[in-house]
């Protein structure tokens, strides 16, 4: 591709302010990177190109995630065994948060708190209440 490159040329003391324009007509790459010089046997493998088909891979490679390949076939059953897992840890944390929690000053009686329910603390309070 030829390209126009226009040099501006300023007086070096810059008093009279007149540019100077050459026009310089040379071939010039818009890419930064050098172009590759193909041979006809190089661009005829090249246009034969395609990807192919899978690589060979080790068989014993595992994982959550389906093992080498993204698209597992039963990725909707390692899903359901993992969130399952996953719901399981979140409501022993859930569990243990609720037995463990201590409050030094009770929520009134008509308000609305939903740790009320499950508080093991709360409840005996709200128990002892009714008794009353």
């Amino acid at each position: 591709m030829i390209a126009c490159l226009l040099k501006v040329h300023l007086d070096p003391l810059g008093w009279h302010r007149q540019a100077h324009i050459t026009i310089d007509h040379r071939n010039y790459n818009t890419s930064p990177y050098p172009q590759p010089i193909y041979t006809q046997a190089a661009l005829s493998e090249i246009a034969n190109m395609g990807g192919g088909g899978k690589i060979p891979y080790p068989k014993h490679i595992w994982s959550p995630a389906g093992g080498w390949y993204g698209q597992p076939q039963n990725w909707k059953t390692n899903t359901a065994v993992f969130g399952l897992i996953i719901a399981a840890c979140a409501g022993l944390a859930w569990r243990v948060s609720a037995e463990r929690e201590h409050r030094y000053r009770m929520p009134e009686r008509d308000a609305f708190f939903p740790s009320r329910y499950w508080t093991k603390q709360i409840i005996e309070h709200d128990k002892a209440q009714k008794g009353q």
